[in-house]
């Protein structure tokens, strides 16, 4: 049986559907990509993605644009679809124009995060690369990561005193619910404890895959 396919209009108010309009921000509440772009499969003729921000411009003003011109955003929010937000770029695009940032994009971010959000998002990202590199666990969220730190952030460093984030249990996930943050000598004799009352040498690691695993 063939599969009854939805029209233009019903395709428009289904995009309009998933648009949060509360906030400054219109927020595209529908499935994003890895770089916080919202998709939306449009159609007919054929169904066909595109990226939220430049399907709302085209509903927005009716126009067709240029494959090779980007919508830019002046908001930092990469899954707004508010028209204010969105002025067509152009090759060589301005600066003012351009999304520095990388990585999650909170809510508040609307405008820019400040310096200091930008510093714990960096750190953030750092501190999930290493997990992924070391076989690690990890199933924090930005907000996760900023609540652990409740801002302290910014005394970390390399001195015996500097505050780092650690896992309650070495053997579980980095969570919300299994990091604290204490000094790094006070880490560092609480892991050789750990790994002395396990019966395992100072050079064990934990999570780390067997060589040859997959």
């Amino acid at each position: 049986m063939r599969r009854n396919h939805k029209t233009v209009d019903e395709k428009i108010a289904e995009f309009w559907s998933r648009i949060d309009t509360s906030g400054d921000c219109h927020l595209y509440t529908g499935s994003r990509d890895v770089n916080g772009y919202g998709n939306f499969v449009k159609g007919p003729p054929k169904p066909l993605q595109v990226k939220a921000h430049r399907f709302a411009y085209e509903l927005h003003t009716g126009e067709r644009y240029p494959p090779w011109r980007p919508i830019r955003h002046l908001c930092s929010n990469r899954h707004c679809v508010r028209i204010e937000h969105l002025p067509m770029g152009r090759e060589g695009t301005p600066k003012q124009y351009q999304n520095k940032m990388k990585g999650p994009r909170p809510h508040l971010w609307k405008w820019g995060p400040s310096q200091a959000r930008k510093d714990l998002n960096m750190a953030f990202l750092r501190a999930r690369a290493q997990a992924k590199f070391r076989s690690e666990t990890w199933r924090m969220t930005f907000e996760d990561f900023e609540q652990r730190w409740e801002g302290r952030y910014p005394d970390t460093g390399v001195k015996a005193s500097s505050p780092v984030m650690v896992r309650s249990d070495p053997r579980g996930a980095w969570s919300l619910s299994n990091t604290m943050i204490m000094s790094r000598d006070q880490n560092q004799r609480r892991m050789a404890q750990i790994k002395q009352d396990m019966g395992q040498p100072a050079s064990y690691q934990f999570n780390n895959k067997p060589k040859g695993e997959q």
